[in-house]
């Protein structure tokens, strides 16, 4: 029988973790140290990540934390991310995936910990869909926790196929009025945009401008930033996370008010997708389709003209 460890992550072992993860089925950048890292000192005191390691070599791995709440500590995977969960590679067998959630379970026990709490990543994320992680924390106990809905396109040389009538002429009135999209490093401007959106709806962004910055210059081939200009005025922008090979994450859209009858946003969402495709990325995730498991508000219907559908991002409870 194979001999299956749970140990906490060393920080000088940070390259190998990174590259098993891009290697992995499932691994995302948020799974991965070097974007964990921009966090600083804010987490340091409650980041215990987890390598898993099969006769020796590296299965699995774990990014966690563990945090003191309402008189209990609490594990939880992701914390200061998008989602997180268990990475392994495809060759994981159901066995093995068994024996790694045994061992995970009493290592937190050993530690202490009364609950677990994972966000498992949609399943376009995966470049094969395999839910043996799932499995093993509901054979455990877990139950599903408020789990919203992520929207998400496949990405193709038409997108606008997908869009409903009315935002397909939207659209066609964009790609009409001689708007450009390309990609920017002005930060600032795009944050001066951001903001613009940000106060109309009463909204604060997730990150500040310094770590937009911090992020934009530290994986500058995975987070990026595209514009759209008009007469070489920018009118939109986005912060793009090219998550994995396979799905990149639109984490902000926004557009100038007086823009809005260039319709800048549906022209960004037709290249952006364009540009997926023929790098072979397969779908784009819009982001959040409900919010606190309700509609979100005017956005969902947004999402749904440019042809987003929901899938469902799992999120799991476990009280040890």
């Amino acid at each position: 029988m194979s001999q299956v460890t749970c140990t906490p992550h060393p920080a000088a072992k940070n390259a190998e973790w990174d590259a098993f993860v891009r290697a992995a089925n499932n691994g995302t950048i948020f799974h991965r140290q070097d974007f964990l890292s921009y966090h600083g000192e804010r987490f340091a005191a409650n980041a215990h990540h987890l390598r898993f390691e099969k006769n020796g070599n590296l299965a699995g791995v774990l990014p966690l934390g563990i945090f003191e709440e309402d008189g209990g500590r609490i594990a939880k995977s992701p914390f200061g991310a998008s989602f997180g969960g268990l990475v392994t590679q495809l060759d994981c067998s159901l066995s093995d995936m068994g024996r790694m959630v045994e061992v995970l379970l009493a290592h937190l026990r050993e530690n202490g910990v009364r609950y677990l709490k994972i966000v498992q990543p949609p399943l376009f994320y995966f470049e094969r869909f395999i839910d043996y992680f799932d499995f093993y924390l509901v054979k455990n106990g877990a139950r599903l926790a408020a789990s919203d809905l992520t929207s998400y396109i496949p990405t193709g040389p038409q997108p606008i196929d997908l869009f409903l009538p009315r935002a397909r002429r939207d659209t066609q009135k964009a790609l009409d009025a001689g708007l450009e999209f390309a990609p920017s490093g002005d930060v600032n401007g795009f944050y001066e945009i951001l903001m613009e959106n940000m106060r109309k709806f009463n909204g604060t962004p997730t990150h500040s401008r310094e770590e937009v910055a911090w992020l934009t210059e530290r994986l500058t081939d995975e987070i990026k930033i595209y514009q759209v200009t008009h007469d070489g005025t920018p009118v939109a922008a986005t912060l793009i996370f090219e998550v994995n090979p396979r799905a990149w994450l639109v984490f902000y859209w926004a557009q100038r008010q007086e823009a809005t009858q260039l319709h800048p946003k549906n022209y960004l969402i037709v290249r952006l997708a364009q540009l997926a495709h023929e790098r072979g990325v397969k779908y784009i995730d819009f982001g959040p389709h409900t919010l606190n498991m309700e509609p979100f508000d005017g956005v969902t219907m947004f999402k749904e003209s440019l042809g987003g559908l929901g899938l469902l991002r799992r999120a799991y409870q476990l009280e040890l």
